[in-house]
């Protein structure tokens, strides 16, 4: 018997496991949905489970469903150090207060704080009538009434405008031109609006494959409000509202922590190189939608990421590359080759995806 007859052989198996466990799960989504559609939310932990499973959600039609309930209940993010205003610190605070106490002092929900939480728990016992839970959620939640002409006013829109024009890869290639050009005309003023509501974020190259994702998936008013949400409690409103070294590139020097204590050979090779990081910078700043080229791949991505602490991305990177263990000990010593094999990283992963 020849080797990929052994291979196919041992893979029956599995895949016929895999689909029996994805249908299993596919019908508890199914019923969950069907049985609670207007209240969806109180079903968060399990939306959770299935979605850091295998096969994460599954279907595109279960991510219309769900993805807004774990877009506003993303976990928190820290905030990275900027200046921002006293006023809207007090209402991060309020807000984070309210819900979930423990994290007050480290953590930040607001539209628009980007700093890290000073106060001192004396603060917890000032009276604000006005700074309430469901005052933060309801003024965050609603979409703003902007015209279009204050969009295409906005310093960004030109930029926007001409990332989301090259967009074209990322479109699945069973949809229409007509549909991709009205997706297309809808995402710019998508992202201008998230723009243009908090006057610290300032677009970075790459925020229009984050958006599209959402775009894909939800409708306009859904994917602004679920992006709303990511950008409030998640990492991309540190990436919108400081600078590189004060956000991602932070984030990524944590790779070379992780790979020391997991992997110290491939460490040594990496920082012997004085490889730094950038190889790996568009992976957590569009939650790997750029390096990945299949819309099954990013969703499932986005599945994991939508339950997962914001430094996750950083955990995926750092086990991505240990996978390419032997080929990273076995590549020459160069630091430009290295970079371009990291750069490469996901080609074995599609392949990974196939066989599975």
């Amino acid at each position: 018997m020849s080797s990929n007859e052994d291979q196919t052989t041992l893979l029956t198996p599995i895949s016929n496991a895999l689909s029996l466990s994805l249908a299993k799960k596919c019908s508890k989504i199914s019923d969950i949905v069907k049985e609670n559609n207007n209240c969806l939310d109180v079903h968060l932990q399990h939306f959770c489970g299935f979605a850091i499973s295998s096969g994460g959600l599954i279907s595109d039609d279960f991510r219309k469903k769900i993805w807004p309930v774990l877009a506003k209940n993303i976990p928190l993010a820290k905030r990275c150090n900027s200046t921002s205003r006293e006023h809207f610190e007090i209402v991060e605070f309020k807000c984070n207060n309210n819900s979930d106490k423990a994290n007050t002092s480290n953590i930040s929900d607001s539209d628009f704080e980007s700093a890290l939480s000073t106060f001192s728990d004396s603060s917890e016992e000032e009276d604000d009538d006005d700074i309430t839970l469901d005052n933060c959620v309801a003024s965050s939640s609603q979409p703003l009434e902007i015209q279009i002409e204050e969009l295409q006013s906005h310093p960004d829109w030109k930029q926007v405008e001409l990332d989301v024009i090259r967009t074209l890869s990322r479109f699945p290639p069973n949809i229409e031109d007509v549909e991709r050009e009205r997706l297309q005309q809808q995402l710019t003023p998508l992202i201008v609006r998230i723009l243009y509501q908090n006057e610290d974020f300032h677009y970075y190259q790459g925020f229009h494959d984050v958006c599209l994702t959402f775009l894909l998936i939800l409708d306009a008013d859904e994917a602004f409000k679920a992006v709303q949400s990511i950008c409030q409690r998640g990492s991309f409103g540190n990436y919108l509202s400081c600078s590189l070294e004060e956000s991602v590139l932070k984030e990524l020097d944590d790779i070379y922590v992780l790979l020391f204590l997991h992997d110290r050979e491939v460490e040594e090779q990496l920082r012997g190189l004085e490889l730094g990081t950038l190889f790996a910078l568009s992976w957590p700043l569009t939650w790997f939608s750029h390096a990945l080229q299949h819309h099954s791949q990013v969703t499932l991505f986005f599945d994991f990421f939508l339950c997962s602490d914001y430094l996750m991305p950083i955990y995926v990177s750092a086990a991505l590359i240990c996978e390419r263990r032997e080929e990273i000990l076995n590549c020459e010593k160069e630091m430009p080759l290295m970079h371009k094999l990291l750069n490469h990283v996901f080609l074995k992963l599609f392949f990974s995806f196939r066989n599975i």
